[in-house]
Formats: C-alpha cells, structure tokens, sequence
C-alpha cells in the first residue's frame, strides 16, 4: 500500500541540498556576506544582500525539480523557510514572491 520511490530519486534530492548548501556555506565564507547573514540587526544593504541571494536560489531550485510518482517536487518551500529564519518575515516575503513571479512567468498556463 506504500508508495514506492526510486533510490535515484532520493539520491537527486540529496545532490540538489547538498549543492544548494554548499552555495550557502561558500557564501558565508566571504567576510562582509558573513557580517550580514550573522548581524543581530540587519541594515537595508544586509537584507538587500539576502534577498539577490536568496532570490537567486529559489529561482535555481525551481529549475530543479525531481519527479516522485508523476508529481513535480522541488526544495524551492525550504529556501522560503531559510530565508525567512535568517533574514526575519519582510525579506522571506520578498524571496518568496520572486519565486512564485519566476515560477508564474515561467508556466503562465498552469496558474
């Protein structure tokens, strides 16, 4: 009665985090990306930052997708919800709006 997945496809979910946080990682490794990301109050540059990078992220995991029993998936919610833990609920917002005006342009027929 289970529904049965491949292992390829955990395995293609698992490569696309893994690439998605190595992105983050790298990011925070530069000085002043790692100065905003870490900041207990963020200026407008620091969230600006957040966003184009974030934003960027989320319109690459729409791209990514994986196919689980004939439904598209993708981490594209994930990148919402990291977002908005680290830069706080306006910049989530944001991302999540770039995501779904990418997502919009890019099936107009399905929406």
């Amino acid at each position: 009665m289970g529904v049965k997945i491949k292992m390829s496809t955990f395995f293609s979910l698992f490569t696309c985090i893994a690439i998605y946080l190595l992105i983050i990682y790298a990011a925070s490794k530069v000085r002043q990306a790692n100065e905003y990301l870490i900041a207990e109050k963020q200026d407008l540059t620091g969230k600006v930052i957040i966003t184009i990078l974030f934003g960027g992220m989320i319109m690459l995991t729409s791209k990514q997708g994986i196919v689980v029993n004939e439904a598209y998936t993708n981490i594209r919610d994930a990148v919402a919800v990291i977002t908005t833990l680290i830069g706080g609920p306006i910049v989530g917002i944001i991302v999540s709006l770039i995501g779904a005006v990418f997502e919009f342009l890019r099936y107009p027929r399905l929406c």
